[in-house]
């Protein structure tokens, strides 16, 4: 229960750090 508890937190820091990551490729494209 614990390891799945921990993936999941890991997966989600995961989202966030590909969505900052996209979100600056978009303001590069922009620029």
């Amino acid at each position: 229960m614990n390891n799945k508890r921990k993936d999941k937190k890991v997966n989600i820091n995961n989202n966030e750090v590909l969505h900052s990551i996209s979100m600056n490729f978009m303001r590069v494209y922009n620029y």
